[in-house]
């Protein structure tokens, strides 16, 4: 199958990542990454928001029941889950697809080893995603490692997506736990005094951040 073919089928199977990953021929491994971990963050089903303090608490937003997902610093590759998926589709694209991405990863190398990041978390609500993204443009003029911050500013084009995702969805679920105002102006106060968490957690590349919306 070629790309064209490939990668919506992927989307459509839930292989977010995958996708992402497989897209284009002779790309450094730095950029497919963050283009398959844009592309989950863009694409991956959110829980809905039912009044909850901190949202999303759990993992379910990262762990689609994809074959293939990213893992801590690493990439995880699920024959089973494969399997088990290829045994539940019902064309022929789909088992094709499928059988694409078995080929391409039953033998990538793995990368056994593991490290921890602390991120600043005071920096991160001080700057904000737009003075991570300058402050990587700046070191990217530089001329050193251009693969290497093309691909953080790929994965904060994810992050954005995911947290304007995940604004909206706090959102939906507001207006049925408050109220839907009948002039937007009016939202602030319906929403008085509630505190919402945003806990946005991508491991690897960008480590944790956190958003805190007052609503």
């Amino acid at each position: 199958m070629s790309d064209t073919e490939l990668i919506p089928v992927l989307n459509g199977l839930g292989e977010f990542f995958a996708a992402g990953f497989m897209e284009g021929e002779g790309v450094p491994t730095v950029l497919r990454a963050a283009r398959a971990i844009r592309n989950h963050l863009s694409r991956c089903p959110l829980p809905d928001y039912r009044g909850e303090t901190f949202y999303p608490f759990s993992r379910s937003w990262c762990d689609t029941g994809s074959a293939v997902c990213h893992n801590y610093v690493q990439i995880r590759y699920d024959p089973a889950r494969l399997e088990q998926k290829r045994g539940e589709v019902t064309t022929t694209s789909e088992r094709d697809a499928l059988d694409a991405l078995r080929a391409f990863w039953q033998d990538y190398p793995s990368a056994p080893n593991y490290t921890h990041s602390i991120p600043h978390y005071d920096r991160v609500l001080r700057e904000g995603l737009d003075g991570y993204a300058e402050r990587i443009q700046a070191r990217a003029s530089g001329g050193r490692a251009p693969n290497l911050y093309e691909a953080l500013l790929i994965v904060l084009d994810g992050v954005r997506d995911l947290h304007g995702r995940m604004v909206a969805r706090i959102e939906e679920g507001a207006y049925h736990f408050f109220g839907k105002p009948e002039d937007p102006a009016d939202w602030n106060s319906v929403k008085s005094g509630k505190v919402v968490l945003v806990v946005l957690k991508t491991q690897g590349l960008t480590g944790e951040l956190l958003t805190v919306l007052i609503l």
